[in-house]
């Protein structure tokens, strides 16, 4: 006859702790795996290359805006130095971002609606006499003729009005 032995308590707890652990390194598997596609998906979305061949709806996208684009109405504005023939320590700024500075005597600037024209005399120590001397027809400002002196200051000039319909100027 054989005599068996059952232990009752043990076995069970120690059964209940591994599977406990088993589905907590299930659990911390399965979060590694999807965080890592997660990263690994980002990554091929993000180049051009493979983005062909994921998404299928591409068409629908727009492409971003560049400076080439344009989307507003534009205008001219000629500016010229009357009592110097140049200043490069002279800074023109639109919106207040540098674009060009006074390497000749006179300049013509590209703008749109609402852009504010300023002249940056803080480099310099000359005193300068800048005249709006011509403008595109689609400019509402009567800017035309105006005068303004800057010294070693930051001068606000005009800010710009460009009109849907044409007038001469």
């Amino acid at each position: 006859m054989k005599i068996a032995v059952f232990k009752v308590g043990k076995g069970k707890k120690n059964q209940k702790k591994r599977i406990r652990s088993n589905t907590e390194k299930a659990f911390v598997i399965t979060f590694f795996i999807l965080f890592a596609s997660l990263i690994l998906t980002q990554i091929l979305l993000a180049a051009p290359t493979t983005r062909k061949l994921l998404v299928k709806d591409t068409e629908f996208e727009g492409s971003p805006i560049r400076l080439e684009e344009n989307l507003f109405t534009e205008g001219e504005l000629e500016l010229e130095l009357q009592n110097i023939q140049r200043d490069e320590n002279l800074n023109i700024l639109i919106n207040g971002d540098e674009v060009a500075a006074f390497s000749n005597k006179s300049m013509v600037l590209r703008v749109r609606d609402g852009d504010v024209i300023e002249i940056d005399g803080t480099r310099t120590n000359n005193s300068a006499v800048i005249k709006i001397t011509k403008s595109s027809s689609n400019i509402e400002n009567s800017c035309v003729g105006k005068e303004f002196t800057v010294e070693s200051e930051l001068k606000n000039l005009i800010m710009v009005k460009i009109s849907e319909t044409t007038s001469e100027n």
